[in-house]
């Protein structure tokens, strides 16, 4: 007989053998909770219930964007710099991005990072002014795809301007940008600690809005660069609640939050001010436009009593 065929049918036999099957007793376990937070006594959303919002890491995630925000701001007097183009210029273009931004209905925090790039940038680059609004478009390319899902095809910003450039140069661009800013995209910005101020004080839809116009409004005038995005989110959720006259205008827990108290949000809370009451007749008309759209409940027709 075959050895071989012997040793395989040995063998086949001892694989074959059924054995007792052992299991280990799971002990009964109480339903996850979620997690609570030292801060609860601070927020009275419900961030803390939905997994989704992390609310439980909330003041972690706080705490280092107000230890990093001055790491990543431009040189307030960073035009000086420059001698072909000027602080209008980067207003005509921040205003104008604001209209693109609406077209392609990216997260806000798309808009407040582009313009955050561009103003890197153009502390440490001096570029001629036929190529600002390049700059501008990569940025936004940038931007779009760190903070949203689908960014914008480069033919079609080619398309919004006017094909004033190719996607080759766009594309150049946008490395030489990354470059210069060391792929630092990861900054804070006031739209963020104005979205936590927000939740904690339970503003209604129209204050929010209202809110954002303010810092939208802020973000093309080049003279706000001298503030911290935390000071001039903290300043408009406090212009915010003297213009609805929501009383006290800033409680000792937003202070406590924000870090900031009443006296010192008085000059960025008067810039902004100005800002605002100048817009109704500013020639730039894309933030107001933007905000005096039915969606955004018209919040730019409201005036100062």
């Amino acid at each position: 007989m075959n050895r071989s065929f012997i040793a395989s049918d040995e063998n086949s036999n001892r694989f074959h053998t059924k054995r007792t099957r052992t299991t280990t007793p799971v002990p009964h376990r109480q339903p996850l909770q979620p997690l609570t937070s030292s801060f609860n006594s601070l927020s009275s959303t419900t961030d803390d219930l939905n997994p989704l919002q992390l609310g439980y890491y909330a003041p972690e995630i706080y705490e280092n964007l107000f230890n990093s925000e001055c790491s990543f701001l431009a040189n307030p007097e960073y035009m000086n710099f420059h001698t072909d183009i000027n602080y209008k210029m980067r207003a005509i273009l921040i205003d104008w991005l604001v209209s693109v931004h609406l077209k392609f209905k990216f997260s806000p925090e798309t808009l407040y990072l582009t313009v955050n790039i561009i103003d890197r940038y153009l502390e440490k680059k001096k570029i001629k002014k036929q190529f600002l609004q390049l700059a501008g478009v990569s940025a936004f390319l940038i931007a779009s795809k760190y903070e949203d899902i689908s960014p914008p095809a480069i033919s079609d910003l080619v398309y919004v301007t006017d094909k004033a450039y190719t996607k080759e140069q766009i594309v150049e661009m946008e490395e030489d940008i990354l470059v210069t800013i060391e792929y630092q995209l990861v900054v804070p910005s006031s739209w963020r600690f104005f979205e936590r101020l927000s939740k904690i004080t339970q503003m209604e839809e129209t204050d929010i809005h209202f809110g954002r116009f303010l810092l939208e409004l802020c973000l093309v005038e080049y003279h706000m660069l001298r503030y911290r995005p935390s000071v001039i989110a903290a300043s408009a959720v406090y212009l915010t609640r003297k213009m609805f006259k929501v009383e006290p205008a800033w409680t000792q827990n937003l202070q406590r939050i924000s870090r900031v108290d009443e006296n010192q949000l008085r000059d960025c809370s008067r810039d902004i001010l100005v800002v605002f009451q100048a817009a109704s007749i500013h020639t730039l008309t894309g933030v107001k436009d933007k905000f005096s759209r039915k969606e955004y409940l018209e919040v730019a027709k409201i005036r100062t009593s």
